[in-house]
């Protein structure tokens, strides 16, 4: 997605800004990496996650 794309994106979708800085970080992985292929980019992606634990919330009505 370029540039004037993304603003364009930006302004039309309900952003929340507490997810913010996660829109930008996969904004910037998909630039920098854009002349990979997806072996490569999946590679590096799978590389970023290792060792992370994904968790989830639990609400009241779940849990009990």
């Amino acid at each position: 997605m370029g540039r004037k794309r993304l603003l364009h994106w930006l302004n039309v979708t309900a952003m929340s800004e507490a997810h913010l800085g996660r829109y930008t970080a996969e904004f910037d992985f998909r630039y920098n990496t854009r002349k990979m292929s997806d072996a490569e980019r999946a590679d590096i992606a799978l590389k970023g996650i290792a060792g992370k634990r994904l968790t989830y919330r639990r609400t009241n009505a779940i849990a009990t």
